[in-house]
């Protein structure tokens, strides 16, 4: 996991033009009023033949501008990443294509994303999760065409990548010829609005993915989903409501059309919603492309939530913080609305905080070589 250094620093005073803005809180630290260090014009006697009017340096009084500022390191981790897999294991994943069918290139493409390519991205840390809709035991046995009442697969795991494999192998390495379920993929994705359904999964203090992979429609009828009776499925409208509904819990969610059979404009509303730089989904024909769409989103999955731990928290000012990317303010919003912010994950407690919407595609990006954080100054807040 990846931790970044900012050296944070609590300024004892600032300069009018320094800090005009908005400010949350009083400073920790005030000089008394009045005092200040500067140079100024005074009289004195000084000792000779006769006393004269001279020029020097001395305290005076108001307006100066005090340079010092108490100095502080201080160390930002950031927090995991989890990136839950949510695979479509339908009837027609058994669909057969120039390398075997959907289901063996899924197979492939996920061992692949499990063992070779975290081997080759150290600086990569996710925390994978396996799910399936419809329901499908670890055995490979099935439920019915739309069912998903079963338990989570696999929550997000904290162990390494290659022993989430070995959990996940059994269903990989099953035969499914023989499936019949369907694609009840609102009434799936629904499931992960419940804290229970997955609770390492959805808890807070992370970055969460969900990564839908899925080769058909939805034409599982539901009361379900939205709450709302679909007679022939759920509408690119009604996934997009959920998936709504999931980035406001906070889980972010990234769509792969496998195969031909899928709805483009279902898969569509799901990107659109999904709060990632993936505004549209991702097409997948075969083993390699599948494999291409889980590297591409995989590399981009750089947590945006990280966690302060100042060495003295009573010399630090939390109401009174700004950060700052390659120089420049990045505005605190805690309702992530401005388009480019940063928020607290909890008012309260103050310990962690978030970059949201385009601050945190700019970290994802690689655009960002700098972070920077100071405390003491009122925060800097859209205008």
């Amino acid at each position: 996991m990846k931790s970044w250094m900012f050296i944070l620093f609590t300024c004892l005073t600032c300069s009018m033009a320094a800090c005009e803005k908005t400010t949350v809180g009083d400073p920790l630290f005030r000089p008394p009023s009045g005092e200040g260090e500067g140079e100024g014009e005074g009289e004195g006697e000084g000792e000779g033949a006769g006393e004269g009017e001279g020029e020097g340096e001395g305290e005076g009084g108001g307006g100066g501008k005090d340079p010092t500022c108490a100095e502080q390191a201080f160390d930002i981790e950031s927090k995991p990443t989890r990136l839950m897999i949510f695979q479509d294991v339908s009837l027609s994943m058994t669909t057969q294509g120039a390398t075997g069918t959907r289901w063996d290139q899924a197979k492939q493409a996920l061992s692949y994303l499990l063992n070779d390519w975290q081997a080759s991205s150290p600086d990569v840390q996710i925390e994978f999760g396996f799910d399936t809709f419809p329901d499908m035991a670890l055995d490979g046995t099935t439920g019915d065409q739309c069912g998903v009442e079963k338990k989570i697969l696999v929550d997000a795991a904290t162990a390494s990548p290659g022993s989430i494999f070995g959990i996940v192998e059994p269903i990989l390495n099953e035969d499914i010829a023989e499936l019949s379920g369907s694609t009840p993929l609102c009434k799936g994705m629904r499931k992960f609005l419940d804290p229970k359904y997955a609770p390492v999964f959805t808890s807070d203090g992370a970055t969460n993915y969900l990564l839908i992979v899925s080769d058909g429609e939805d034409f599982c009828k539901s009361t379900e989903c939205n709450g709302t009776l679909f007679s022939n499925g759920a509408t690119a409208p009604n996934l997009g409501a959920i998936t709504a509904k999931l980035l406001a819990r906070g889980i972010r969610t990234f769509a792969i059309g496998l195969g031909e059979g899928y709805s483009p404009t279902s898969l569509n509303a799901i990107a659109k919603a999904g709060g990632t730089p993936f505004t549209k989904f991702l097409a997948a024909t075969d083993t390699k492309s599948l494999q291409d769409a889980f590297t591409l989103i995989a590399s981009s999955v750089v947590s945006c939530v990280f966690e302060l731990d100042p060495e003295d928290p009573t010399k630090v000012n939390l109401n009174e913080v700004n950060f700052k990317f390659d120089g420049a303010d990045v505005p605190y919003d805690q309702s992530c609305a401005s388009g480019e912010a940063w928020r607290w994950v909890d008012e309260k407690k103050k310990t962690t905080v978030e970059f949201c919407g385009g601050a945190c595609e700019k970290l994802q990006s690689g655009d960002v070589s700098d972070v920077d954080a100071t405390f003491g100054c009122p925060t800097v807040i859209p205008k």
